[in-house]
């Protein structure tokens, strides 16, 4: 099974392309 820390940088990874995309649509 993948390690903790993988899913931790993977989520969090994943927040920030979320943040970038949103910010990039509304400006």
């Amino acid at each position: 099974k993948p390690t903790p820390g993988f899913e931790a940088i993977f989520a969090i990874a994943g927040l920030f392309a979320v943040a970038y995309l949103l910010r990039r649509i509304k400006a």
